[in-house]
């Protein structure tokens, strides 16, 4: 259940190297990599209202518990945007214009009255992109090397826990010993847009299917102080004791909107990635790579 608007964008990436076990000469692609990439509107609101607009027998079924659904029927977002709204008015124009905010959101910002058009434009927008920094193939041996990185153009509404998924085919194991794979991502001060600090996350093998990671979101008060997550990078290293001749890679981000439960991820297998319902998703066309 995605409620998203989205606009594809490409970009190109050159191939880097990257070092291999002793004896191990896999040919990489001399040829450029396209990245995949994409920006979205996360509307927070409309997937909160379609998770209202359901029954208690369709939200059992999804997952939820009893005292889940009670909290998420008594969840009122709106009251949230609201609130937050009436704190950045007490903000001058070259204030707003210095946290990101356009001329068009501002005036959204001073004369709101709750319309689609002016909710809309006060979301935040999360750009991503899936880019493969270098592959490389031997008779024996396969490796793909890559990473999704992200960034929010300002805080969104709901600070809690998001997701990251990256998932392929062809049975590839992600290497953590070379030291590439890893998740790093950056809170910055609300409102003043400045890194507080870098921080690191756990990194989760799926068998030989996938990989996932979750973050904490950050926080803020009435006042609208506070940090949040607003840039990261997911680097991953796969590999196979195999040759391999062409195979796929998919990345989502999973954004928490409901602060009930605990949001999660699974993979069950390639290329397949399974949010738990709290969490609205932004996936990836995937990327077929060809050695």
């Amino acid at each position: 259940m995605k409620k998203i608007i989205a606009i594809a964008v490409s970009a190109l990436l050159l191939t880097s190297s990257i070092f291999l076990p002793e004896g191990v000469n896999a040919e990489e692609s001399k040829e450029s990599l396209e990245n995949v990439s994409r920006i979205t509107v996360v509307n927070e609101l409309e997937y909160i209202k379609d998770l209202q607009d359901l029954s208690d027998s369709e939200l059992l079924e999804k997952g939820a518990s009893k005292s889940e659904i009670k909290q998420l029927r008594e969840f009122n977002l709106e009251s949230m945007l609201s609130e937050r709204v009436k704190s950045l008015q007490n903000n001058s124009t070259n204030e707003l214009m210095s946290q990101g905010y356009s001329l068009k959101q501002i005036e959204s910002i001073q004369n709101f009255s709750g319309s689609d058009t002016q909710v809309l434009s006060l979301l935040a927008n999360l750009s991503g992109t899936l880019s493969i920094a270098s592959q490389g193939s031997t008779s024996t041996y396969s490796f793909v090397k890559g990473a999704y990185i992200f960034n929010w153009s300002k805080a969104p509404l709901v600070l809690i826990k998001d997701l990251i998924a990256i998932t392929w085919s062809e049975g590839f194991y992600l290497n953590t010993d070379s030291g590439y794979t890893k998740m790093t991502y950056d809170y910055y001060n609300i409102g003043k847009e400045t890194l507080n600090k870098t921080n690191t996350a756990t990194v989760k093998p799926h068998l030989n299917v996938g990989v996932s990671t979750s973050f904490g979101m950050g926080y803020r008060d009435q006042e609208e102080v506070g940090i949040y997550t607003k840039k990261g990078r997911f680097n991953f290293h796969i590999d196979k004791k195999a040759k391999v001749k062409e195979m796929a890679i998919q990345s989502e981000y999973g954004h928490t909107t409901v602060a009930v439960g605990s949001p999660s991820v699974s993979i069950p297998a390639g290329l397949s990635v399974s949010f738990s319902y709290q969490v609205s998703e932004d996936d990836f066309d995937y990327k077929k790579i060809t050695f």
